[in-house]
C-alpha cells in the first residue's frame, strides 16, 4: 500500500496516473526486479528526471543501495508474520503443507 501512496503523490501532476496492471511496474521491488526483467538503473515513471525514483524493499538497511531519502514502515509483528505466511504459501510452499505455528517457529529460529 505504501508503493501505491508514493506513486499517487509522484504522479499527481498527471491526475494520479493508474495506467499499469501491477504497482511494481512503476515502483520496482528491489528483490524481484531482476526476476521480472526490470532495469533498476533505467528510467522510471514518466521518464521525468525531476520526478523522484521510488523503490520497494524488505531488505535491511545494510543490504540496500544508498538512497538520499527513505520511508520506513513499522508494523505489528503479528500482522507481519501473517502477511509473510500468506505471501509465501502457494509460492514457496504448497498451501496447507506448513502450519502458521510451524512457520512462525521457523521464522523465530532464523531471526
Amino acid at each position: 500500500w505504501l508503493q501505491q501512496i508514493c506513486h499517487q503523490i509522484r504522479s499527481a501532476h498527471h491526475g494520479g496516473d493508474m495506467t499499469f496492471e501491477e504497482i511494481s511496474e512503476v515502483v520496482p521491488w528491489l528483490e524481484l526486479a531482476q526476476d521480472v526483467g526490470q532495469n533498476l538503473e533505467g528510467p522510471q515513471y514518466g521518464h521525468d528526471e525531476d520526478l523522484p525514483r521510488i523503490f520497494k524493499t524488505h531488505a535491511w538497511e545494510e543490504h540496500c543501495p544508498p538512497f538520499p531519502k527513505v520511508l520506513v514502515v513499522l508494523r505489528n509483528p503479528e500482522d507481519v508474520l501473517l502477511s509473510f505466511y500468506n505471501f509465501f504459501e502457494g509460492w514457496f510452499f504448497e498451501p496447507g503443507s506448513i502450519s502458521l505455528d510451524a512457520f512462525a517457529n521457523d521464522q523465530l529460529r532464523t531471526a
